[in-house]
């Protein structure tokens, strides 16, 4: 196929003029397609738009009243009871010092409890080696607990 254009000719083959064929038909489907999925996406960005005018926002005003109120009585609270909870902090703090102190003297007295029962403990077996002996007579009964 011979094609002029101004003074000079030119040959083309078929298949060239195919594939050019092609490629037209190709990119004016595709603009023509993209410019549908525009069309569309506009269609459904007027209709969000539009959803989202029509939604109403709530009246905050009597919750913001509410939580300026809340804020005022906290702060009242706050500055009142202020020197009230330094001193329950400090007879809080004077309770702890003494309950330390109580229990270490338990503690103390506890150790020294059982000090003494394991002594008594040692005496009742001597006593009960010099009665089996047959040193002294048979009288001690009484009996200890694990102090040892």
């Amino acid at each position: 196929m011979d094609i002029q254009i101004g003074k000079n000719k030119y040959k083309l083959t078929i298949g060239l003029v195919v594939a050019v064929g092609t490629f037209v038909v190709g990119s004016i489907s595709w603009v023509l397609s993209l410019q549908m999925s525009v069309e569309s996406t506009k269609l459904e960005i007027e209709e969000l738009k539009a959803q989202v005018s029509s939604i109403q926002m709530p009246d905050t005003t009597p919750l913001e009243t509410k939580d300026t109120e809340m804020e005022t009585k906290i702060m009242w609270m706050m500055e009142e009871w202020s020197p009230k909870m330094e001193k329950l902090d400090e007879k809080l703090d004077d309770f702890d010092d003494r309950l330390s102190e109580i229990e270490g003297t338990q503690r103390v007295i506890e150790n020294e409890m059982r000090s003494i029962m394991s002594d008594h403990s040692g005496f009742a077996d001597v006593l009960r080696q010099l009665e089996l002996s047959g040193v002294l007579p048979s009288g001690e009964r009484r009996q200890y607990g694990n102090y040892d």
